[in-house]
């Protein structure tokens, strides 16, 4: 383990025999007991954490057509479950498509040729609910005029929608949010002087809070240099935090922490349930944290949250942890992790490996990557040959891999549970 010297993303493309010769070989007995301690062993073993895969398969390419499916990896099992098909069991059509979502235990689908037929569809993983809302509920109609419905997101209990109106000379955004059970919907405060504008999907919702990320207007109506960012407490909707300070905030969530990277350096550590900011760190360009384009989920464990962190000597980003106390990042650059995904060097590597999503988990001291891989020798982003999966230790350790069926997945996305 080593400290960081850089703030710079990249693309990360990481990727004996011997002979003997015996006369007579000896024949080692093995006693009942020794078979039954190896099975033990093999029956002891169970997953670091829990996660979920879900993937598409093609059974259309040219017009993504397919039928969804999941698998979990479950704490408390030794094996992966049998394929869940999604499609067949929450009605999907075979061009619905997957959204992004806070709520890792809830799946959210979007299907419809026509915004009117648009009909949005979730999933419960824990207690298998189904719940569907027609996108058209999620809008305020008035006569000569009708708000625009352009960014929503779902928890277990309801769907959150914000909408630009654009029906009173005061531009700002309506969120609304609809409940499942009840299928009525509270419209909240109008967020003023704000406009949804190149903001997308940078508002996610967990079942205790919402959050929405805007751009800022002044009185007038223009756009200022200042984006907003705002959290509801989705039990009571008021909102508990509100900033339009700075420029661009990424907001990373894990039920009550919240990391805010305003502009390239600036990054807050906010306890939402005191709400308080615990930590406000410029966190010099050495750090080398790396946080992404839009809303995320990450484990926050007191200070310390693990994310991917660039490592300058080597030229590539690693999984890693930054601690807010210590202002400083650790990156976990083992042997064992750059060989698993070498991209380039001689021999090529057969096959190449790229990662796609990384979950970590601090308490355990373990990640898992969801990862494409290539047998050509030649990457063809987005078009892997197969799609696996391993569990890895903060030592570099390989705990679990695990290789899916090889089809034509159109969609990939790895939850926590």
């Amino acid at each position: 383990m080593r400290k960081i010297s850089t703030l710079f993303l990249i693309s990360l493309l990481i990727s004996c025999s011997s002979d003997s010769t015996v006369t007579e070989p000896e024949v080692e007995q093995q006693t009942d007991d020794e078979i039954v301690i190896e099975e033990n062993e093999e029956e002891s073993f169970s997953f670091p954490f829990s996660l979920s895969i879900v993937l598409k398969n093609f059974s259309n390419p040219s017009i993504r057509e397919g039928e969804f499916i999941y698998i979990d990896f479950i704490e408390t099992r030794n094996n992966p479950s049998f394929e869940t098909n999604l499609t067949s069991l929450a009605s999907l059509d075979l061009n619905a498509s997957i959204i992004e979502n806070g709520q890792d235990n809830v799946l959210s689908f979007i299907q419809g040729s026509t915004f009117e037929q648009q009909e949005i569809i979730t999933y419960n993983l824990d207690n298998g609910e189904i719940s569907s809302v027609l996108r058209s509920d999620l809008l305020i109609s008035e006569e000569n005029c009708i708000s625009i419905g352009s960014q929503f997101r779902a928890n277990s209990t309801s769907i959150i929608s914000f909408n630009n109106d654009y029906c009173e000379q005061i531009e700002g955004i309506i969120p609304i949010i609809r409940n499942y059970t009840t299928n009525e919907s509270e419209i909240l405060p109008k967020i003023v002087e704000a406009r949804i504008g190149d903001s997308f999907n940078l508002n996610w919702a967990t079942d205790t809070h919402y959050f929405f990320h805007f751009d800022n207007l002044d009185s007038q109506g223009q756009s200022t240099d200042q984006d907003g960012l705002i959290v509801y407490d989705s039990r009571s909707n008021e909102i508990i935090y509100e900033d339009r300070t700075s420029e661009k905030k990424i907001p990373i969530i894990d039920n009550q922490n919240m990391i805010v990277k305003k502009g390239s350096t600036l990054f807050d550590l906010v306890d939402l349930e005191s709400r308080r900011t615990l930590f406000s760190n410029e966190v010099s360009i050495s750090e080398g944290l790396i946080i992404g384009e839009t809303i995320g989920n990450a484990q926050i464990l007191g200070n310390k949250v693990g994310l991917m962190i660039f490592n300058l000597e080597e030229l590539k980003i690693f999984p890693g942890i930054y601690d807010f106390e210590s202002n400083s990042s650790i990156s976990f650059d083992s042997e064992a992790y750059r060989e698993y995904f070498r991209s380039s060097g001689i021999p090529v590597p057969n096959p190449i490996r790229q990662p796609k999503q990384h979950i970590f988990d601090i308490e355990s001291q373990t990640f898992a990557v969801l990862y494409h891989g290539f047998t050509q020798g030649i990457i063809q982003e987005d078009n892997p040959d197969f799609i696996g999966l391993i569990f890895m230790n903060f030592e570099g350790e390989i705990i679990y891999e695990y290789e899916f069926e090889r089809k034509p997945w159109l969609e990939q996305v790895m939850v926590k549970r």
